[in-house]
Parts: C-alpha cells; sequence; structure tokens
C-alpha cells in the first residue's frame, strides 16, 4: 500500500553555508584535537587553543559596519535568540547534550529552542557571543522536563512552534494516513485508502472529508460529496481508475460489470435526519445558538479556530431540544463522526455548556429511505 510520508516537510533542516556555520567555522568543534571547558568569564565553552586576547576581529564592510560575527565568536552588535537559531549546528547540539546531561536528539533540542524563543523571557534574551548562546540553552535544557526519550523521534515537534499552514497540512497528513491505516476492508474503504494514496494532499483531503456515498449503476459511478471540491479533469480520471480497480466485478451469472464512468453531485444541502426533524435542524453557517456555539469553539484553538471550525463543526448539524435544554450533532458520516469524537468533543462539550446547554452526543446521520 502507498502511504504519504506524514512528518517530511518538519524534518528538513536549512542548507547551512560556511557562513552561517558559527560552531564550525569559528570553534572548530568537529576537531578531534579539541578539548572543551566552560569559562565563568565569559558564561560559555572555550575550545582550548583559542587565542582569547583577540577576540573581536571582525573586518570592517564596505559601508563601514562590521560582520555580524568574528572568527573567535563575538556577534558584531549581539542577536536575539530567535536569530541564532538557524546557527544551532549538529556540532553545537552535541556540547549541549554533554553540558545538560540529557540525551535530546538534534530535532528536539532544535524544537526546545525554538518555543524558548517565542516565549516571553526567549524574546528577551540577547547575546553578544556564541559562548554566551550556548551557555544560555544548555541551563535551559539541564531545567527542561520534557522526557528525551518520548520526544527522540525524527517526526518530534512543538504545535506552538508551526505556522497556520503546517498545522493545516499535518492535520491532512494525519487524517489522511488515518484512513489508509484503517483496517476497514470494505471495497468503498479500499477506495478510500487508494484516493488518500495517490491524490495530491489538500485535494485528497476535501474530497474525503466530504465524501459521503458511492453507487454503480450500468458502468456509471456517482459519487456524492457534502460540499464542493475543486477537482480537475486528470483528478477525476484518476479517481475513475481508482474506483475501476476496487469495484469492478463478476456478477452472480458470470457477467464482468466494468466501470466506464464517473459522475461527481454534490447535493444543495446536506441530508435531513427525516422530513419532522428538518425544522429543528441548525446548517452550516453560524447562526442562531449552534453559531454561537462553533464560535466559541473556534475561540478554544486561537488563530487557528476559524480554520478547525471550517474543516470539521461545520460538517455537523445540530438538533437542539429547548425544553431539555440539550443538543444532539449529527455527523456526515461514520469517520467524521469518530474523529471529531477522538480530537474535538472535549472543547465542544465545553463550548455546548459555556451557552447554556447539555451535549447529547455526536451521532451519524441517517438518510431518509
Amino acid at each position: 500500500m502507498d502511504t504519504k510520508e506524514l512528518i517530511e516537510p518538519f524534518n528538513k533542516l536549512k542548507d547551512r553555508s560556511n557562513e552561517s556555520n558559527l560552531c564550525k567555522n569559528n570553534f572548530n568543534l568537529n576537531s578531534k584535537n579539541s578539548n572543551t571547558k566552560f569559562d565563568k568569564k565569559t558564561e560559555g565553552f572555550v575550545e582550548s587553543g583559542v587565542n582569547n586576547a583577540a577576540v573581536n576581529t571582525a573586518k570592517p564592510q564596505e559601508d563601514g559596519t562590521t560582520s555580524s560575527t568574528s572568527k573567535n565568536g563575538f556577534l558584531g552588535g549581539g542577536k536575539n535568540l530567535k536569530d541564532l537559531l538557524e546557527h544551532l549546528t549538529d556540532e553545537m547540539c552535541s556540547i549541549l547534550r554533554s553540558k545538560c546531561g540529557k540525551n535530546y536528539t538534534d530535532k528536539a533540542i532544535r524544537e526546545i529552542a525554538k518555543a524558548v524563543s517565542r516565549s516571553k523571557k526567549g524574546a528577551k534574551a540577547f547575546f553578544y557571543h556564541i559562548k554566551g548562546f550556548i551557555a544560555y540553552l544548555s541551563k535551559i535544557l539541564t531545567f527542561e522536563k520534557r522526557d528525551p526519550v518520548k520526544i527522540s523521534g525524527t517526526n518530534y515537534y512543538i504545535t506552538a512552534n508551526q505556522t497556520s499552514e503546517e498545522r493545516a497540512m499535518r492535520e491532512q497528513e494525519k487524517y489522511l494516513t488515518d484512513i489508509e491505516y484503517s483496517l476497514q476492508v470494505s471495497p468503498e474503504w479500499h477506495l478510500k485508502k487508494k484516493l488518500a494514496s495517490v491524490l495530491e494532499r489538500s485535494k485528497a483531503y476535501n474530497l474525503l472529508t466530504s465524501y459521503k456515498s458511492i453507487e454503480i449503476t450500468k458502468g456509471r459511478a456517482v459519487i456524492t460529496l457534502n460540499h464542493n471540491v475543486q477537482l480537475s479533469s486528470s483528478d477525476k480520471d484518476l479517481i475513475l481508475k481508482q474506483i475501476q480497480a476496487t469495484h469492478e466485478k463478476m456478477d452472480d451469472a458470470g457477467n464482468y460489470q466494468s466501470v466506464e464512468s464517473l459522475e461527481i453531485v454534490t447535493p444543495n444541502k446536506p441530508t435531513a435526519l427525516n422530513a419532522s426533524a428538518q425544522k429543528d435542524l441548525v446548517f452550516p453557517e453560524r447562526e442562531g445558538v449552534w453559531g454561537k456555539i462553533r464560535e466559541t469553539f473556534a475561540s478554544y484553538f486561537g488563530s487557528e479556530g476559524d480554520a478547525i471550525d471550517k474543516s470539521w463543526t461545520s460538517k455537523l448539524e445540530a438538533r437542539i431540544d429547548v425544553n431539555n435544554k440539550s443538543i444532539n450533532l449529527f455527523a456526515p458520516t461514520i469517520f467524521i463522526r469518530d474523529w471529531i469524537n477522538s480530537n474535538y468533543r472535549v472543547i465542544i462539550e465545553k463550548a455546548v455548556n459555556g451557552n447554556g446547554l447539555n451535549l447529547g452526543g455526536i451521532e451519524v446521520i441517517k438518510s431518509k429511505t
């Protein structure tokens, strides 16, 4: 089974030029003959053989300024912690592991340093010499409470360090990977697994989160979606090939049932529970009590709230029992129901309670028969 690489974009480290590789060029930390010791006066690491009397030898630039770093590790006019993160080389990570006494991976050290740089205290950290930068991170790692074993994987990351685009991509990859590794074995699930594998990530995610059903009649496959999804003709051809691979078969009479064409249908409105319940439903727009609950839900996630609401809670339909002050939510598919129950139910329940209601449950919509 073809499986997407889940974490690859977050494992790629910057290509470090000779100019930015402070540790290698300024301290020869990769030299087998160098011995490292701690200097209390400079609060940093000193390499044996370095002439400390000639520490500031930065040459003037054409514009009259000096280069940002000298060959002995001075940082010119100084740098903030966040500006030094790209200089956190493998050699420096090795020294930090030795000083803190914890076996953090290079990836974990960089993630922790990035998280510190975004804190209030870390944002104020300022260094005139690379030694102070190393000493500062050594102390941080010494008192770090994260377990080195638990965060030793190459795919370890700290959520707060990711941009909104990276978080969205990570959520999409997790969703698609869960589908690919699902233990469901029906032809329909085999189709979902193939689509998660062969389509471009965002298209696969949008298609599968909107997927409702598939019907095949007289060689024509009809996929019904809950929302519009932008698909090119080549995407549709690719989808058709996956349907042919999973749904073409021999019938009981020995005739081969082929699939020759594909139609994708998007209904104007989500399927209601039944005619009598139609008036009680609140549809995806943020209006009424359910709209207020969704706004409250989104507020728990800060700037990411609207995107999460659009991807997940907007797909739920709500039926409110005014007399009992309760609300029942209904998902268009089993997968969406299970995903929301696993990842967002606790926050949804907080949002419901915050608006004076109790959450009855999250179930799957039953179409009219």
